[in-house]
């Protein structure tokens, strides 16, 4: 049974200059478990489109999967590298997830998860990140 959550997702990017960015996305989201898997079900707009987004949580393995405008799907496993496609309205990237650290913290029915991971294209290195994501269930009053 669905349940719903506030989820907060907190992305920093390093580039190789050094540079920061951060982004922090606030928005309500589904969220239930199915054959010890937890899954997060959420929207979210980028530059006007409108993208859904899977995240499965098995264990410390976390798979994003982004659908509508943009398109990707990718697999974060802790000491693991796997590469994705990034389809985007300007084209398609192919990018490498080099995955150094997974986190899950659960307390309650509150989940953290925190993933340090980097990525890399054609084989170098564009950008180091942290990945945030904070879902609290909300319940009924």
């Amino acid at each position: 049974m669905e349940k719903k959550a506030r989820l907060t997702v907190t992305g920093r990017q390093k580039d190789e200059a050094g540079e920061e960015t951060v982004t922090e996305l606030y928005t309500e989201a589904g969220f239930f478990e199915r054959n010890d898997n937890i899954y997060i079900l959420y929207e979210e707009v980028q530059e006007g489109a409108l993208i859904k987004n899977t995240l499965k949580l098995k264990g410390s393995v976390l798979e994003l999967t982004k659908g509508g405008a943009v398109r990707t799907r990718m697999l974060f496993q802790e000491g693991k590298e796997c590469l994705s496609e990034y389809v985007t309205p300007y084209g398609c990237l192919q990018m490498g997830v080099r995955t150094e650290r997974v986190e899950v913290v659960r307390e309650g029915a509150e989940l953290q998860v925190r993933v340090v991971y980097g990525l890399t294209s054609g084989g170098v290195s564009v950008s180091d990140c942290e990945l945030i994501i904070v879902a609290k269930p909300v319940f009924p009053q």
